[in-house]
């Protein structure tokens, strides 16, 4: 018995540490509305599938939207559309730019990652691309900002969020949407596990080599 309290204590420990990693830290990084951040070089808008007909879904199009809104407030940002292939080998990045180009955002001002195939390759590609000195904004709705959040931290990137919300959404949708959040994060966990070693081992081999 002692051995079991032990182990639950232990679960709940750790538990509450991703949870705060997770969702506490960031809260404070979640813009509002009209909150402009004049240092932000980038908006990254996560993708979120397409129609079968090709069109954004409507959660998508939900963050394409504040894609728009965000530009309209700095006309200086860079708006990042990141999205991998989807049906009938239709890219979603692709998508996503002729979209914004139909709402007057010129193409100066859109940037493409054709390879952002989940929110981990997205933030990674995002890391490896953009100046890592630069402030970003990232998209998306508020279930699914935190682990951006997380993701963009533990890759050294100063990230604040703009949660989309023109659009209400189901309240078996927002459960569904939530309990995969939850599922994901040991999967992120560990591939973040994963890049951080692979990415410390090579510092690591390079510094031998030079000596």
């Amino acid at each position: 018995m002692p051995c079991i309290i032990f182990l639950l204590t232990c679960f709940a420990i750790f538990f509450f540490f991703i949870y705060y990693l997770i969702y506490l830290k960031p809260s404070n990084r979640i813009l509002s509305h009209h909150q402009i951040l004049s240092d932000a070089k980038y908006a990254i808008v996560l993708g979120a599938g397409l129609e079968k007909n090709g069109f954004p879904s409507k959660i998508l199009l939900d963050r394409l939207l504040s894609g728009i809104e965000i530009y309209q407030q700095q006309p200086d940002i860079i708006l990042v559309v990141s999205g991998g292939e989807k049906y009938n080998h239709i890219n979603e990045a692709m998508v996503m730019r002729e979209f914004l180009l139909a709402h007057n955002v010129p193409s100066t001002k859109i940037k493409l990652d054709p390879h952002g195939k989940n929110t981990f390759t997205s933030m990674l590609n995002t890391k490896k691309t953009l100046n890592s000195n630069s402030t970003i904004i990232i998209i998306s709705q508020k279930f699914h900002l935190y682990r951006a959040l997380f993701l963009a931290s533990a890759f050294g990137m100063d990230a604040y969020g703009f949660a989309a919300s023109n659009f209400s959404y189901s309240t078996i949708k927002r459960i569904y949407w939530s309990f995969r959040e939850f599922v994901s994060i040991p999967l992120n966990l560990f591939r973040i596990s994963i890049y951080l070693y692979n990415k410390h081992s090579n510092i690591y081999k390079n510094d031998n080599h030079e000596v």
